[in-house]
């Protein structure tokens, strides 16, 4: 009797531990998860700029019509070393209030150098947003949900252009207050930074019981191997700036022109060719504004899609699918 129910007992013990751990385990998957969405709120601004109207000012040529795109190019740059030097979540709270600026100096704009300024801010925040939200989302998610959360970079960014489609082309009080709504969520997103945890690999330079504590909170409550290994990834970095050391790989660079290449591919003949010329009129003929709407669900529902059949394809189709979306 006493060996059966010392057995019994060990096995309800396993349970129990077994059971403690995935409770721990959907906890901190909760957290990454809204971490995440505290994050990524200002992809949806960033989206809201690349689908506003400028027609409503009669802005169809001139600077303001590629600001955007300058800006977003000298953000893009200027990200890649903020989040290095600043941190991750700095950099984010920085995109958040340069989209504030734009869309306040938009909605109180009097003359036309105020839009184009205001545009190019609203560049410049998105090329900071567009650089380190990848890296922070890699970098506090575990590697098998790097994948699901990353992803709602590109779901949010679309809630943000079906946003600004409808709040511009349905009825007149959105028309109107369509930049002040923006304004808002510009400042939702910051306030919300304030709740994010720094990132453990920039924090494990700086302050590493700050990093133990934010992998404890983010990942597992004994995060002693985890710390380890950033430890020593961080270590092989000969400036101590990871995201600057990256491009001494060749295989780094390698991969980025190849991405990049596809990348501009696809941007110059796909969906985004038409989410950019629809803000100038150039696409959609008679009720535009219907089309926009629907345009701007069919983009949402594409990403979802996507999401939904990549977790059924093997890493060797998807390279086949990517090639075969030119």
């Amino acid at each position: 009797f006493l060996p059966t129910a010392k057995l019994f007992h060990l096995k309800l013990k396993k349970r129990s531990t077994e059971t403690h751990c995935d409770v721990t385990m959907d906890n901190t998957r909760n957290r990454q998860f809204i971490v995440s969405l505290y994050a990524l709120v200002g992809v949806v601004l960033a989206g809201g700029v690349l689908s506003w109207d400028q027609n409503r000012y009669s802005l169809t040529i001139g600077p303001v019509t590629y600001c955007v795109t300058a800006g977003a190019v000298f953000g893009s740059l200027l990200s890649v070393i903020s989040t290095d030097y600043l941190g991750r979540k700095p950099t984010l709270m920085i995109s958040s209030t340069l989209f504030f600026y734009s869309w306040t100096m938009i909605l109180y704009s009097s003359s036309h150098a105020m839009l184009v300024a205001a545009r190019f801010i609203a560049g410049v925040a998105t090329g900071l947003l567009s650089v380190v939200a990848p890296i922070y989302i890699g970098e506090i998610s575990f590697k098998s949900r790097r994948e699901t959360l990353s992803s709602l970079i590109y779901i949010l960014i679309n809630v943000g252009v079906l946003l600004m489609y409808l709040c511009q082309n349905t009825w007149a009080i959105f028309q109107v207050w369509a930049e002040g709504i923006f304004s808002a969520l510009s400042l939702l997103s910051i306030l919300l930074l304030f709740f994010i945890p720094e990132s453990p690999y920039f924090l494990i330079n700086k302050d590493k019981s700050k990093a133990k504590s934010t992998l404890q909170y983010l990942r597992s409550p004994d995060p002693s191997e985890e710390l380890n290994e950033l430890i020593s990834e961080v270590g092989k970095s000969p400036t101590g700036l990871p995201t600057l050391d990256m491009m001494n790989s060749f295989d780094t660079r390698k991969a980025l022109v190849i991405t990049s290449f596809l990348f501009m591919t696809q941007t110059s003949c796909g969906v985004v060719l038409i989410k950019f010329l629809s803000t100038n009129g150039h696409v959609f003929t008679g009720d535009m504004k219907l089309y926009r709407i629907l345009f701007g669900v069919f983009l949402l529902l594409q990403v979802l899609i996507a999401m939904m059949y990549w977790k059924f394809v093997t890493d060797a189709r998807r390279k086949r699918i990517m090639l075969a979306t030119l």
